[in-house]
């Protein structure tokens, strides 16, 4: 079965604990927000680490590129809050 059946297969949504927040991780973020939405739509209290694992590592080895920081945002509008 590949991940993305596996998300929201009964046994493994079974041991999640529905009394906890659940932090999903992805190494873009972008599969970890599909499997964000799914345990939301669940029920469950889930939120996604934005960016995944390439932004909250410091280590060059692990990480794609530079973590996010609005000096690189190219001039674009950086928005809080929405």
């Amino acid at each position: 079965m590949g991940y993305r059946q596996m998300i929201a297969a009964r046994a493994g949504v079974a041991e999640l604990p529905p009394d906890r927040q659940i932090v999903v991780y992805c190494y873009t973020g972008h599969t970890g927000a599909v499997a964000t939405t799914a345990l939301n739509m669940l029920g469950y209290d889930a939120i996604n680490m934005k960016f995944g694992m390439g932004a909250w590592t410091r280590d060059a080895n692990v990480r794609a590129s530079a973590p996010f920081s609005e000096a690189a945002a190219n001039n674009f509008a950086v928005v809080a809050g929405m």
